[in-house]
């Protein structure tokens, strides 16, 4: 139930510019966080774009340089089949805690603005 509640948030947040229209969240009580960081908010990662609300400043990548539109194409272009998968549950809905991974064969080279 974790898994497909979690591919169907990461369809709605990256691909539903309106969060009124994200079904798989609670609106009022929505926070993303990551390795126990602070929480976000919808509307932020709406601004920023999932994959800079989950990047941290590094010596790879820096999501000050990317939108949300230019981050999505920069990954999908380098990794156009990136899967995911849930490892282990830790808390299931209304409050899901959750460990996972991402991984995916690169196609092309990765092209971006470090710090």
């Amino acid at each position: 139930m974790v898994e497909n509640l979690v591919k169907n948030w990461e369809v709605e947040a990256s691909f539903k510019p309106e969060l009124s229209d994200w079904r798989t969240i609670d609106h009022g009580k929505y926070s993303f966080a990551i390795n126990g960081g602070p929480g976000q908010t919808g509307e932020h990662m709406l601004k920023v774009g999932t994959y800079n609300a989950i990047i941290a400043p590094n010596e790879y990548y820096s999501p000050v340089y990317s939108d949300f539109a230019s981050s999505h194409k920069t990954f999908k272009r380098m990794m156009p089949t990136f899967a995911w998968e849930v490892l282990e549950v830790y808390s299931g809905p209304p409050k899901v805690a959750f460990k996972w991974r991402h991984w995916g064969t690169m196609k092309n080279d990765y092209v971006g603005f470090n710090e």
